[in-house]
């Protein structure tokens, strides 16, 4: 009897250590996955997958990892730009002089720039997705430049457009002769539904729309209902940061008599498609309401310490059943990428429950992948390693003097890696980092058009606060 042809397949990873964070948490030891376009077609024992594939790339992976990609909940491409700027600064002084008048000045090489490099930088460690935070604006291109390099770096992205209605020294207070990070309700609304279609017709649906709104302190009560509304409309996630400092339950008290998280309930914004950013000072109400609401949670652990605000209370939310998602925040009050996340997201924990065994390395690890990726809507298509799903992976090699000799491997991973472990990346099943190189893109040279971009931008930024 004739042996059936091989099904032709664009990618074949083989002899791999594969970590499917699959719901049984399956794993294999010398594994195999077929991947054809954008989906993953195989995934199992070597023998059994190379038996049934041939493929017009073999990536052999002998003493190689292979993880589902890292989804970041939490990020502002365009902080790229601003790394060291306002580094002792605690948070509401360094929004008024960092990042609210530089995103305000902000043309498009500049603003391009620093997102093209940001993406990069995800790629580089092992992130596939991103949700981009873009501040609020009434410069409507500033989206699309965004979009454009989501799209250009080959990363999953999702725009969250930032809307915004009420300025106050609490909110976004830029001076000078800039416009202010605040528009009307109805221009921004208008503008959301623009970007819906300009997001579904990128990349082959690789950007995803969603909404944005700064904090409870920037929005009426207005805004949040007709936030609400839309996202029901539309099936469009919603990030907000709340509770990063104590302002918002302080000024939300004052103008409704509820904390931020009661009135953002109240207002019935609050939901499973609901991303709260930050959520550092929460008291028990807040988590009881963002367990009955199915809220998601993006902790962003190292620009919490940055900036001093404290430490999320992780646990308790776990504890409520709150599924906690992992944020680096912007670049310029992070400066780390997410497996560093990991490291100091769990060691957090621990400290803070002064427990060793608060978290493990595979529970940071599904909250940097599966979770991040229900929270935002996509888990039935990324964050493991299924049949079905896309193929967002990442070959990490372990073999190097910083995560070896190891005895447990995804504790080398969190706690011992960094992003030098990245060897290769794809996303909807495109190669995008190979072997450490970068697939079409001269890094060098963005690199330094960034350079002199981002010092002009600041010497303009500065100049024009009074």
């Amino acid at each position: 009897m004739e042996r059936e042809p091989l099904r032709t397949v664009d990618v074949l990873i083989t002899n791999a250590q594969i970590v499917t964070l699959d719901a049984e948490g399956r794993r294999y030891g010398s594994g195999a996955i077929a991947v054809d376009g954008a989906e993953i077609v195989a995934v199992g024992e070597g023998g059994e997958v190379e038996a049934s594939f041939d493929a017009e790339l073999v990536i052999d992976a002998t003493g190689k990892h292979v993880i589902p990609g890292f989804v970041n909940t939490h990020t502002h491409l365009f902080q790229t730009a601003l790394k060291g700027l306002g580094n002792d600064l605690p948070l509401h002084a360094w929004i008024k002089n960092v990042p609210a008048p530089m995103f305000a000045a902000m043309g498009h090489d500049a603003l391009s720039l620093a997102a093209r490099i940001g993406c990069i930088d995800a790629l580089r460690s092992g992130t596939t997705t991103i949700l981009d935070y873009v501040y609020p604006t009434p410069k409507h291109d500033a989206y699309d430049t965004i979009v454009e390099a989501i799209a250009e770096s080959g990363i999953r992205g999702l725009l969250g457009r930032g809307v915004a209605d009420l300025s106050s020294a609490e909110g976004y207070p830029v001076t000078g002769y800039y416009p202010p990070l605040v528009e009307p309700l109805d221009a921004a609304l208008e503008d959301c539904e623009r970007l819906v279609e300009v997001c579904a017709g990128t990349a082959g649906g690789r950007v995803v729309f969603c909404l944005a709104p700064p904090n409870p302190r920037t929005v009426s009560e207005e805004a949040v209902a007709a936030m609400r509304d839309f996202a029901l409309a539309h099936g469009t996630a919603v990030t907000m940061h709340i509770c990063e400092s104590p302002r918002d339950d302080e000024i939300s008290r004052s103008r409704y008599g509820l904390s931020a998280a009661g009135w953002l309930h109240e207002i019935g914004l609050l939901g499973p498609s609901f991303i709260g950013v930050h959520c550092v000072n929460l008291d028990d109400h807040a988590i009881e309401l963002f367990a009955e609401d199915r809220v998601n949670v993006s902790y962003n652990p190292v620009s919490n310490m940055y900036v001093g605000n404290g430490i999320a209370p992780v646990r308790q939310l776990t504890d409520a059943g709150v599924r906690v998602t992992l944020g680096t925040d912007g670049a310029a009050v992070n400066n780390n990428d997410m497996l560093e996340s990991m490291k100091v997201g769990a060691l957090l924990i621990r400290v803070a429950a002064k427990d060793a065994g608060a978290i493990t390395a595979e529970a940071m690890l599904r909250m940097a992948s599966i979770e991040g990726a229900r929270a935002v809507g996509l888990g039935d298509r990324i964050g493991s390693i299924e049949v079905g799903k896309k193929a967002d992976l990442v070959i990490a090699d372990l073999q190097n003097s910083r995560s070896s000799p190891y005895h447990d491997d995804l504790g080398s991973l969190v706690f011992s890696s960094n992003s030098r472990v990245v060897e290769t990346v794809l996303v909807d099943g495109r190669v995008v980092l190979r072997n450490g190189e970068l697939v079409g893109v001269d890094e060098q040279e963005l690199v330094m058009r960034a350079q002199k971009v981002s010092r002009d931008l600041v010497a303009e930024a500065w100049r024009g606060i009074e």
